[in-house]
């Protein structure tokens, strides 16, 4: 009878495992010589060549976790729905949403944009996560889309009496000790207490009206990105961790000026800032988000929300265009 062994992956915040290794004489000391497997990729998945140990070896679940083919010499690997070659960066099937996404090609993956889209099961690129499980924009201070980030054409964000008048984030509906995901991959950076320096920032921050926060920096495109999630009740990440997209990083809560509201309105505010998180410009979190939202401020319809990617894919397409 074969002694069973126990092999651990370590992946990186694509899901991409690499580095596969195991402890056979169960010392407790992982050595070079436990290493079985070491995978690199080219962005599109194809793994490289090189002197590291065992590309395409025993363990098959590589590139985005998904279980690598060999056989036939195919090469391929299965993400569920269909096949992918990671050699060409095209699927071999046609993608069963073609309709939904009618201007790209239906055997293209993430887009053509492998670093900033993923696509989970072979269905459909995905960009970005969500914050909590279906996201629901509050309702209070006079309706939904008075509490997403100001938008002065569409009448986003209009907060008519109040100190600040112009919303600077979204309220995301979260019940008290909900477990809060990271939207991006980045790092932790300020610390959990405040995530801005005092004296720095907005008014909002300098007077603690986040209560406690968190801020995430990522690289989007090129682009230095912050996010920030405020009133939490507690945080569970600390300055310099790396994190994934959809790691916990706290729990939600009612601290800072959403102490006094009802538990019916207890929300997350997450905020977006580019260049620098003290002083740089404020962006719209909500293209960060996995679910899309209608000018109402409800979730979009499955259907509705591939236009909103396919016009997101569009803006991305058309800034990245010298001009």
């Amino acid at each position: 009878m074969n002694e069973r062994v126990y092999k651990y992956a370590l992946k990186d915040h694509l899901g991409n495992t690499r580095v596969v290794f195991s402890d056979r004489n169960d010392d407790g000391v992982v050595g070079v010589t436990d290493i079985e497997q070491i995978n690199n990729y080219y962005p599109f998945g194809m793994n490289m060549d090189g002197p590291w140990n065992g590309a395409n070896g025993a363990f098959k679940y590589q590139y985005n976790g998904k279980e690598w083919e060999g056989d036939f010499s195919l090469n391929w690997n299965d993400y569920g729905a269909r096949f992918y070659d990671p050699a060409i960066g095209r699927w071999s099937s046609v993608d069963p949403l073609s309709e939904k996404m009618r201007r790209y090609s239906p055997y293209n993956y993430g887009f053509d944009n492998p670093i900033r889209f993923i696509d989970p099961d072979g269905m459909a690129p995905e960009n970005g996560g969500d914050p909590v499980k279906n996201p629901q924009i509050s309702k209070d201070n006079g309706g939904k889309n008075n509490n997403r980030f100001y938008n002065k054409e569409k009448g986003y964000g209009i907060r008519i009496g109040a100190k600040i008048p112009h919303h600077g984030g979204i309220d995301i509906l979260a019940q008290k000790g909900t477990p809060l995901n990271a939207m991006l991959s980045g790092t932790v950076v300020d610390g959990p207490e405040t995530s801005f320096k005092p004296g720095e920032g907005n008014s909002a921050v300098k007077e603690g009206k986040l209560g406690n926060n968190i801020t995430v920096k990522s690289i989007i495109d090129g682009k230095t990105t912050f996010l920030n999630y405020a009133h939490l009740d507690k945080v569970s990440v600390k300055e310099g961790q790396k994190l994934s997209e959809g790691d916990v990083i706290g729990n939600t809560g009612n601290t800072g000026n959403a102490k006094n509201i009802g538990p019916e309105n207890y929300h997350v505010h997450i905020m977006a800032y580019q260049g620098n998180h003290d002083n740089g410009s404020r962006v719209d979190p909500e293209p960060y988000f996995k679910t899309t939202f209608d000018s109402k401020g409800n979730s979009n319809s499955p259907e509705e929300h591939f236009n909103q990617i396919n016009f997101k894919i569009a803006e991305i397409q058309r800034d990245a265009i010298p001009h």
